[in-house]
């Protein structure tokens, strides 16, 4: 969605042996793609939630909408999660699934301990923390 505010998300998730658990609002043309998903992320049959419950791996998820021009907005509410280690933030369709969001040259990951990642690297000290209760977005 394009210069206008809409509701959804996408990021990668991981998870050191807690369950990690993010969601879009209801009626937003956003869904998470279970087609696109790192192993042991679990998508709910209307796409809107994501839950991700392997030990000590990063994995990535891709949303369903792609966006490629324009200012974009989405929010993402992290229900549950025990750990600030998630990312949230944009990827290529060929970014690393196996990997952490910003693990590759496909995609920009933000942390939720303050930094930005690309490439596997932290590019700056970036936003506030989040974790378990937020909306980021």
């Amino acid at each position: 969605h394009h210069e206008n505010s809409s509701s959804g998300g996408g990021g990668g998730i991981d998870d050191f042996g807690n369950e990690t658990s993010y969601e879009t609002l209801s009626g937003s043309s956003f869904r998470f793609d279970r087609t696109k998903s790192g192993s042991s992320i679990f998508v709910s049959g209307n796409g809107l939630q994501a839950t991700y419950g392997a030990n000590e791996s990063w994995k990535t998820m891709i949303g369903s909408v792609p966006f490629s021009a324009g200012r974009n907005h989405w929010e993402i509410r992290i229900d549950s999660s025990t750990t600030a280690y998630l990312f949230i933030g944009v990827a290529t369709r060929k970014a690393d699934l196996t990997s952490f969001l910003g693990g590759d040259a496909e995609g920009y990951g933000y942390i939720g301990d303050r930094a930005l990642y690309h490439k596997r690297t932290k590019v700056k000290v970036y936003g506030e923390r989040f974790g378990e209760g937020d909306v980021v977005g």
